[in-house]
Formats: structure tokens, C-alpha cells, sequence
């Protein structure tokens, strides 16, 4: 998109620069100037978003925190998620971490139960960069819990 705002601001200037040599009407150019100054403008506050919402962890754009957690929570053997987090990595890349809580009535493995609860995150939301604690239905918190 840089390139192709770049290009198309390129061949503005152009033509403001034969409509100016064929019409002599001056104030062309700086109408242009401010078009072009407009669409960087508007690429340019895109870009810090991204980069304020990366710095400050935000859940990305897109992307339905509770939405997550609910389906999460229809994992089979799944009983409670808690602590969840989603941001970005970097722009496009988002992250998640969260505590979830097994029934303990599955005849499952942590490991299997935590693959089932990655590969649903995954299909239903793309979030590929994970971090789950499996937790027992007895499990009691240790410190603060926030």
C-alpha cells in the first residue's frame, strides 16, 4: 500500500505539473501538495495506531477477547478459562495467554487437551502464538490472582 500511495502521488505531481505548463494556473501545485501531504497523512496515523496498540498489548483489532474465551470453553473437558490475554507481537501477529481449567472426567492428557484447545484458537481466530496453563478442577491459586 506504501508503494502503490507513493506511485500514485508520484503521477499526481505529474499531472498537476502538465496541467500547470498547459493551463499556467499556479495554484495547482500546492493543491496537490496538500492531496499528496493528506494521503501520507492517512497512512502515516494507520501505522502509529498499530505501533501504540503493539506497545500497549492491546486485544488486536478483530479480535473478540470473550468471543476467544467462549470458544475456548466448548473444548470438551474444559470447565473455566481465566487470565485470558491477547495482543500483538507485532503488527499481524497476535498472541495469546490464559489459564483454563479441566473437569477432570476426560480420559485425556493435558498435552492432548491443550493441542484441542490450541488447534481451536487457531482455526476459529489465527492466533498461532500460544501459552495455556492446564490447571486441575481442584487446582487452588497460590498469591494474587488477577
Amino acid at each position: 500500500m506504501h508503494v502503490v500511495a507513493d506511485a500514485l502521488s508520484s503521477v499526481g505531481v505529474v499531472v498537476a505539473g502538465v496541467a500547470i505548463a498547459l493551463t499556467g494556473w499556479q495554484r495547482l501545485d500546492p493543491i496537490m501538495g496538500g492531496v499528496i501531504a493528506l494521503v501520507i497523512a492517512a497512512g502515516s496515523l494507520k501505522l502509529v495506531r498499530e505501533a501504540v496498540d503493539v506497545l500497549l498489548e492491546a486485544t488486536p483489532a478483530g479480535i473478540d477477547l470473550d468471543g476467544v474465551s467462549r470458544a475456548i470453553a466448548t473444548v470438551p473437558g474444559v470447565v473455566e478459562v481465566h487470565d485470558l490475554h491477547i495482543w500483538s507481537i507485532t503488527t499481524g501477529l497476535p498472541a495469546l495467554s490464559g489459564h483454563v481449567r479441566l473437569d477432570g472426567a476426560q480420559p485425556h492428557t493435558s498435552d492432548e487437551m491443550l493441542n484441542r484447545i490450541k488447534q481451536t484458537v487457531l482455526d476459529r481466530f489465527g492466533i498461532v502464538h500460544t501459552t495455556i496453563q492446564i490447571e486441575s478442577r481442584g487446582y487452588q491459586e497460590l498469591g494474587d490472582v488477577h
